[in-house]
């Protein structure tokens, strides 16, 4: 009898797409918490104009920015978009000294293109 060949070009299954939706978040976060516009645009590439200037002129007036983003529930629709819910904690400090914090509830809605994913909007729920 001869040994049984594995066939060629073995399927790997698709990797979760939530992973690399974490990773998306992960730096939405970050960019925020860095008052990093460049790095926001670059996950928000449909960022407005007036949506722009509204995060710098926030950033421009912030010491320091908080970001926590709980109760994560993420939905892939058809493989290439995804919907994102969270309750997202925001504290930011004034350069005055002013604590100013907020708790709502986050939509993000997500599209990948190829292996990337990018947001497409947020809108926030009190």
């Amino acid at each position: 009898p001869r040994p049984v060949e594995p066939p060629q070009g073995s399927a790997r299954p698709a990797p979760d797409p939530r992973h690399a939706i974490r990773a998306v978040l992960a730096q939405y976060v970050g960019a925020l918490q860095g008052r990093n516009i460049g790095a926001l645009k670059v996950i928000w590439p449909s960022l407005s104009a007036a949506q722009e200037r509204a995060f710098r002129a926030e950033f421009d007036n912030a010491r320091d920015v908080r970001v926590q983003l709980a109760d994560q529930t993420i939905t892939v629709n058809d493989g290439d978009t995804a919907v994102v819910s969270a309750m997202r904690a925001y504290e930011l400090m004034t350069v005055d000294g002013h604590r100013l914090a907020s708790r709502t509830r986050m939509t993000m809605r997500l599209r990948r293109s190829g292996e990337t994913w990018a947001i497409e909007s947020v809108t926030y729920q009190q």
